[in-house]
Order: C-alpha cells, then sequence, then structure tokens
C-alpha cells in the first residue's frame, strides 16, 4: 500500500506550476517530514548522496530482511524476477528499452565498465573537460597508463555559452578520437553543459559518445534517444533519491558487443547487457527501494525537483555575490542546484572545518582547475533559513579573514 501522501503530493505537483510549487514551504514542510534527518547539524552536501525518504528506506529494509530471513530461497524465487523489474523501471526512467540497461552500484562503476572496457589502442584518443568526475579520470588515467590511450582535456571557461563549449570540444577532435565524454552537470559548479548538441557534433564526426549524467538524472531531464548517446553513466542515489548503491549504465543496444565485460563473465552472449553486470553476490533489497523511489520521483517530476534546487541555489549564492572578499565560481545562467565559492583570506578547507565547527554547516572542499572551493549542496529537505544562516556564517567569516 502507497504512502498516504504519496497522491496528495502527486495531485499538488500536477496541478501546480513548478516554478509556484517550488516556492511554497508548507509543501515542502510535507516533504522535509519524510526524511529521517539528524538535527545535530544542517547537512549542505547532498551531492555526495541524498539520502532516501523513510518509504523508501522502510521498503530496502523490507526486502533486506525477507532475503536474511529466506537466503537463498529469495534469491532463486524473488531475486530475478525482483531485479529485472528495477531494471524495467530505470529504462522507462531514462527513455530506453531494458536489455540497454544495466542497475549499477553507482556512476563510479557505470562509468568505469564503459571506459574500462571499450577496445582502445595504443595512440587513440578520448576527448573530454577539464572538469569530469574524479572516477572517469583516473579510469582514463589508468587506459592512459596500460594501454597508451591519449587523453585530451577541453578547457571549460567559467561562463561559457552553449556554442563556445561546442566549439571548444570541436576543435580537440582528431582522426585518432574514438570516445567524447560529456558530463552533463559538472559536479564541482553545476555547470549544465550542452549535451544533447555535444552528441550531435559527436554523431557529425563518427565518434562515439559517453553522457556522464550522475548529477544531470533528478534534475533534469535524461532521456538517451532525446540525447542520441551511445553510453550513458548515472547515479540513481543523488537526486533521484533512490537507495545508496544504486546506478544506472544505458548501453546502446548496437554498441554492447563492443564493450568488454569489467569482470569476467562466459555465461551471456556478446550481445546481451547482462554480461556487463558480473557483480557478484549483491542485495536485492535496493532494488525494492528504487522501485519505491521511482513512484516518489514520479510524483514530483523533475521539473518541481528542478525549480526547488534553482530556487536554494539563488537563495544564497546571490547574497554571497554581493559580499567584499567573496567569489561565487559558479555561474547565474546554466547552472543546476549546487556552486561553488572561495572567499579571500581563508583557504578552502579551512572554510570548510570554520562552517562546521563553528555554525554546525556541513560543505564539502572541491577543486577547480584554478583552485579549491567549497561547495555547496542544498537537498529537498533544505529549509530557506538554512542557506540564510550560511550566508551569515560566509559574512561573518569573510570579515575575520579581511581583518587578518
Amino acid at each position: 500500500m502507497d504512502h498516504p501522501l504519496l497522491p496528495r503530493l502527486a495531485a499538488r505537483s500536477a496541478a501546480s506550476p513548478p516554478t509556484a510549487l517550488a516556492a511554497d514551504e508548507p509543501f515542502w514542510d510535507d516533504v522535509r517530514g519524510l526524511y529521517d534527518l539528524d538535527a545535530s547539524f544542517t547537512q549542505l552536501n547532498y551531492g555526495f548522496y541524498h539520502p532516501s525518504l523513510t518509504p523508501v528506506f522502510e521498503a530496502e529494509l523490507a526486502t533486506a530482511r525477507e532475503l536474511n530471513r529466506r537466503a537463498s530461497h529469495f534469491k532463486r524465487f524473488d531475486a530475478p524476477a525482483l531485479a529485472e523489474s528495477a531494471r524495467a523501471a530505470v529504462a522507462d526512467l531514462v527513455g530506453a528499452e531494458a536489455d540497454e540497461i544495466v542497475v549499477t552500484r553507482s556512476a563510479s562503476e557505470a562509468l568505469n565498465l564503459v571506459l574500462s572496457g571499450l577496445p582502445f589502442e595504443s595512440g587513440d584518443e578520448v576527448v573530454c573537460s577539464d572538469r569530469d568526475y574524479t572516477a572517469a579520470e583516473q579510469a582514463l588515467g589508468e587506459r592512459g597508463r596500460f594501454d597508451g590511450v591519449r587523453v585530451v582535456r577541453v578547457s571549460l571557461p567559467a561562463e561559457p555559452t552553449d556554442d563556445e563549449v561546442v566549439r571548444a570540444f570541436e576543435a580537440a577532435l582528431t582522426p585518432r578520437t574514438k570516445l567524447l565524454l560529456v558530463t552533463q552537470v559538472i559536479h564541482v559548479t553545476g555547470q549544465i553543459l550542452p549535451a544533447a548538441e555535444l552528441c550531435a557534433l559527436a554523431r557529425r564526426h563518427g565518434v562515439p559518445v559517453l553522457v556522464d549524467a550522475a548529477h544531470a538524472l533528478g534534475q533534469l531531464e535524461v532521456d538517451v534517444r532525446a540525447l542520441d548517446c551511445d553510453y550513458l553513466a548515472a547515479a540513481l542515489h543523488k537526486w533521484v533519491g533512490a537507495p545508496l548503491g544504486t546506478g544506472v549504465l544505458y548501453v546502446r543496444r548496437d554498441r554492447i558487443a563492443g564493450v568488454r565485460p569489467l569482470f569476467g563473465d562466459t555465461a551471456f552472449a556478446d550481445t546481451d547487457v547482462r554480461k556487463l553486470e558480473r557483480f557478484g553476490n549483491r542485495t536485492e533489497a535496493v532494488f525494492s527501494g528504487l522501485l519505491e523511489a521511482l513512484k516518489w520521483h514520479r510524483a514530483l517530476g523533475w521539473r518541481l525537483k528542478a525549480e526547488r534546487l534553482a530556487l536554494l541555489r539563488r537563495r544564497w549564492t546571490e547574497p554571497l555575490r554581493a559580499l567584499p572578499g567573496v567569489t561565487v565560481l559558479s555561474s547565474r545562467e546554466h547552472c543546476a542546484g549546487l556552486s561553488l565559492f572561495a572567499v579571500k583570506g581563508w583557504n578552502a578547507p579551512e572554510l570548510v572545518d570554520a562552517l562546521y565547527r563553528e555554525f554546525g554547516l556541513h560543505t564539502a572542499v572541491q577543486t577547480l582547475p584554478s583552485g579549491p572551493g567549497v561547495r555547496v549542496v542544498p537537498g529537498f529537505p533544505s529549509r530557506l533559513e538554512h542557506l540564510d544562516g550560511l550566508v551569515e556564517a560566509v559574512r561573518q567569516l569573510s570579515a575575520r579573514g579581511q581583518q587578518s
């Protein structure tokens, strides 16, 4: 039986414009009440992973208990159908077919399955940006180290237009380019890259493209057919709200045979996407939580989620832009729900420590090519006063930094 609040939230979301409902604090109080939160600090690092709603967690726990009670009996009789239900539901989420989907444990694992599984040779090139996620950078570093693959990183300006981004990537393509890696939302600054246009660019040059949608899925529209990408990796435990340890890999059907399994598998045909999911004995409890999470995600809708996160971002970034000695390292436009800032007189780790120690604000250090900053990522349980408190804390710390 569904939670009684689910149909109410779905009805409100369907009946109200997203921009209006994003600013409806009583509505978000109802949403906030569905989370089990630690009140001893203010969570402003929801970008690492976003906690599940209590109904999602309870669905996961219920299956975990049943799995523990029945053990191999559950594995034989219930687990296969549960896994396939999760696969089909995730396929529907991203606009794919079920036989093109692997439910992974993270976006990092999905990225590695492609970047480590493609048949690159020495001298082949992968074009990416200088803002890609660490897991992708390290996987490419391994291909360079062991296979002689050349990684070509496009330097992105702070606030480029979409045309500038496309031109920069196009200038980096050569006859040796074997893959274009596109991060749809930069995990450091929240900058949104024109993924569809970059996929079209790759298609014109005959280059396969891998989209990293880790921070896009759940707060942007992600449709693999509309993007026309060959591969897509994303987290489900960020903005979709699925249990920790869930991600997705999409491989276009005609590309499956060309990806070598990261973990040895001879049970499935080369053209069967299941060859890529030899993860060993994993818990199917996360699939139950995932299916429940998708109900709530559909009830709210990605447009409402995006509007709410944008409102929260503006609540703190705009006041900080006016503070002396403070630099917001994210653009006003083409930006998702997370941003980065720096304060004159403070290094980023010390600032993160002071925000937590003195004000109870949990943030994180992230690094751009130009240097580190403090990343702030509000989430769906965040209150407006949480962001106002951040602004006041930074104001005090900035004044102190300028005095020293």
